[in-house]
């Protein structure tokens, strides 16, 4: 079942990085007008990418079942990483008509970090999703708060229906 999931993955990722590099191309089109790039292209892209956050969870799965998870650190933007993570959502929370922010410490803050930011991608990613998937009104809120030089915390906040209180231990 692992080998499958990895083999069905890696061929869907092939076409899928294709779909996205032209529709990126095409974004960047100057012939193309401002607003089918706004209503067509920009959602297409934003779908894509999610799409290929999803196969590579079912990638990272077999990984992870096979312990051969590798992380690759490199010093990036952690609000450029909230920001691309964000992205994946936004169209989402659009259709449901619900309000979606980052939250910094204050206006301008941003922190170079040296991380897997992939993988930060993905957990975030996997947090709003299902923020989304359980917030019917209002909204939901990424907060990005530095701990020390070396360590922050992500935090989802929704105004989602909640756990059950007697759900809450198992977390």
């Amino acid at each position: 079942k692992n080998r499958l999931l990895a083999s069905v993955s890696h061929e869907l990722r092939t076409p899928l990085n294709g779909n996205i590099n032209f529709i990126q191309a095409a974004i960047r089109d100057a012939n193309i007008p401002h607003y089918l790039k706004e209503k067509l292209l920009i959602p297409a892209y934003r779908s894509a990418r999610y799409l290929l956050v999803i196969i590579n969870d079912i990638l990272d799965f077999s990984q992870i079942q096979n312990q051969c998870l590798r992380l690759v650190p490199t010093n990036k933007s952690i609000v450029e990483t909230a920001k691309e993570a964000l992205e994946l959502i936004d169209i989402q929370t659009h259709k449901k008509e619900l309000y979606l922010k980052l939250q910094l410490p204050f206006e301008g803050w941003d922190a170079e970090i040296l991380t897997d930011h992939n993988r930060v991608l993905q957990i975030m990613a996997n947090l709003l999703s299902n923020a989304l998937k359980f917030t019917f009104h209002g909204g939901i809120i990424l907060h990005i708060i530095p701990e020390s030089n070396i360590s922050i915390t992500i935090q989802v906040e929704d105004t989602g229906v909640g756990i059950k209180k007697e759900d809450q231990p198992k977390l």
